[in-house]
C-alpha cells in the first residue's frame, strides 16, 4: 500500500472500495489500486492507494504469490527465493526493528514477472 499516487501507474477503481484502519486510529476509504515498479524487473500489481498514510508497506504474502517465492527473515535481513532467481537474494535489511526494502539489492537481483498481457520483464546483470 502507498499514499503516493505518483508511485503507482495504471491506477484503476476498486470494484468494492474498502475502509482501512490507520495506526493513529483514523479510518480512510480506499478506492483505487495500481502497479508499483519496485525495480527494473519487479512490478507489483494490485497495490492499494491509501490516502493520508505516512508509509509505503509491502505485503510479503502478495509478493510471494506474485513471484511464486518464499521469504525468510533473519536477525538482520529479509531473503527472497523465487524460481526465476538463480540464488536467494536479500531484499531488505533490519533498521530499528523494521525490515526496510533495499533498492540497491533489488536492482542487482534477477526477476522474471509475467503480466496480464503475457509479456515477461527480465533483468540480467550481464545486460
Amino acid at each position: 500500500m502507498s499514499s503516493e499516487p505518483d508511485f503507482l501507474h495504471d491506477l484503476s477503481l476498486l470494484e468494492h472500495p474498502m475502509m482501512i484502519n490507520l495506526p493513529n486510529g483514523a479510518q480512510v476509504k480506499v478506492t483505487h489500486k495500481g502497479k508499483l515498479r519496485v525495480s527494473d524487473g519487479l512490478v507489483l500489481r494490485d497495490v492499494l492507494l491509501v490516502p493520508k498514510f505516512k508509509f509505503n508497506l509491502l505485503s510479503i504474502k502478495s509478493l510471494c504469490e506474485q513471484l511464486h517465492s518464499t521469504v525468510q527473515f533473519t536477525e538482520s535481513m529479509c531473503i527472497l527465493q523465487a524460481p526465476s532467481q538463480r540464488k536467494p537474494v536479500a531484499i531488505g535489511r533490519d533498521h530499528k526493528g523494521l525490515y526496510i526494502l533495499d533498492k540497491k539489492l533489488l536492482e542487482a537481483a534477477e526477476f522474471v514477472d509475467k503480466f496480464e498481457s503475457g509479456q515477461a520483464l527480465h533483468r540480467n546483470n550481464n545486460d
